[in-house]
């Protein structure tokens, strides 16, 4: 178990708060609320990466971090499951939807920011377990004499995040965040959510 030590990451909120705020002498309004991933989170593991597996790190910190086109991509995508029978057509003809999230020709009213955890990070070692090796690598039958090949991969447990709306417009930013909050609760973030990873509270 890996202890982050408190003043880092209390320099990065720091930092991080400080920046948002300057959005506010833009007009812009600020929507943030935490919330707590129930289980395990993985962002990322689909990356290219040398141990074939791979989790999102920040680039200049290093700490685990949801970036905000994550937040938004599961965000469009739950609204478009639940609130339009899972057709993207059928969502860019509502016009609240287009002023949110945008479109190939315009963009959204609402910036969607990086989330980053709050207080603890907690980094647990997982293990996914081909039973079929030479299948997935050399397209030989799946057969119950190949040997099981474990592969380990790295994932956040029971960490809290902040998550960060911004708009010009309130009626938008109270609309984004509450679906946003459905898209956590409910659809889940990151690899392996039917699994039940990256699912908040």
């Amino acid at each position: 178990h890996y202890k982050w030590n408190p003043k880092f990451l209390d320099t990065i909120k720091n930092r991080i708060t400080s920046f948002i705020e300057k959005f506010k002498d833009h007009g812009y309004q600020l929507k943030a609320f935490k919330a707590t991933c129930i289980w395990r989170l993985i962002i990322g593991l689909g990356a290219s990466h040398p141990q074939e597996t791979s989790m999102t790190l920040h680039h200049i910190y290093g700490i685990p971090y949801i970036p905000g086109s994550a937040v938004k991509g599961v965000t469009r995508h739950w609204v478009i499951f639940s609130k339009h029978d899972n057709s993207e057509g059928k969502a860019e003809k509502n016009e609240e939807f287009v002023k949110v999230f945008g479109t190939q020709k315009k963009s959204g009213k609402v910036i969607f920011m990086d989330a980053y955890p709050v207080g603890d990070i907690n980094l647990k070692i997982d293990i996914m377990n081909p039973h079929y090796p030479e299948y997935y690598s050399d397209f030989k039958p799946p057969v119950d004499w190949q040997t099981p090949k474990p592969i380990k991969f790295l994932t956040v447990e029971k960490t809290k995040f902040q998550f960060v709306l911004l708009s010009k417009d309130q009626a938008l930013l109270d609309k984004a965040c509450e679906w946003l909050k459905e898209a956590l609760q409910n659809f889940g973030i990151g690899a392996k959510t039917s699994l039940g990873y990256g699912i908040f509270e």
